[in-house]
């Protein structure tokens, strides 16, 4: 019991530190993505010609693609990892509900002589 709450433990451990550290790889993409994006709009409004207006919201609307597919990826890497942890919870509970059985698998007998 002690072994398999250590195993847990550790497991878990291994599992939360893998999700935040790609939950912050993904974060700092959207915020990255953010960023480009604030910094496009702007220039797009400082533009003096209307071809120059147009290539910058073109450019604007390609960034926000890319957020919204980074947004599926975060969510998508969301539910990946709670069914991780749901596999990690059913391991366990499989170890836990496992019995010990003692089986006689041979005798043997000696004498002194």
């Amino acid at each position: 019991m002690q072994r398999n709450s250590g195993y847990f433990e550790k497991e878990s451990d291994k599992l939360d530190k893998w999700a935040e550290d790609r939950r912050n790889s993904l974060r700092l993409s959207l915020k990255e993505l953010d960023d480009r994006i604030k910094e496009l709009k702007k220039s797009a409004r400082h533009a003096q010609s209307l071809p120059d207006k147009l290539a910058a919201q073109k450019k604007v609307r390609s960034l926000e693609k890319k957020r919204e597919e980074a947004w599926h990826e975060y969510d998508k890497t969301g539910r990946a990892i709670e069914n991780e942890k749901d596999k990690l919870i059913e391991t366990i509970e499989k170890k836990l509900s496992a019995k010990e059985t003692l089986t006689e698998l041979f005798t043997i007998r000696w004498s002194i002589v």
